[in-house]
């Protein structure tokens, strides 16, 4: 690694940040809640992640434990982690210099990747389904590389 990696990794996050790229950040930040809503949604996965994830909670029930000021906080951090996210990403799509769709929807990947691997001891020491892992491994594999391939190709 040069010595110069830490100057080019500061300037990648401060790299560009005119009103095309804000618009891009926030489209991005909105999309991976968005991704989020619908995959954890009856549609895709949300039964799934329900009897992993709530195993003695009846579905109905659920409305009633998430209902009213936690839930609202829980959205926000959701929302403010999302915006780490793409940050994130952001900065590593300038330091590598990715422009194609390929280029960014590697770079998610790879962050997936790493994100999984330090994921899996949880459910082992939480005696939580692995199932439930994957579930959520697969939505950051596929919302991060969605968040990369759209940030490489709007950097043109």
């Amino acid at each position: 690694m040069s010595s110069t990696f830490p100057i080019r990794f500061l300037g990648a996050l401060v790299e560009d940040w005119s009103l095309k790229s804000f618009v891009v950040f926030v489209v991005c930040v909105v999309l991976s809640q968005f991704i989020g809503a619908l995959w954890y949604s009856p549609v895709f996965f949300g039964d799934l992640f329900i009897k992993l994830a709530y195993p003695k909670i009846k579905k109905a029930d659920l409305n009633k434990k998430f209902a009213g000021p936690a839930s609202k906080i829980t959205y926000m951090i959701g929302m403010i982690t999302g915006a780490v996210t793409v940050f994130l990403i952001r900065s590593c799509v300038i330091l590598l210099d990715a422009k194609t769709i390929g280029d960014g929807a590697s770079i998610g990947l790879f962050l997936a990747s790493i994100d999984g691997i330090f994921g899996i001891v949880h459910p082992l020491f939480e005696a939580r389904p692995v199932q439930l892992y994957f579930l959520h491994l697969g939505y950051h594999a596929f919302a991060f590389s969605v968040l990369g391939a759209i940030i490489s190709v709007t950097r043109i």
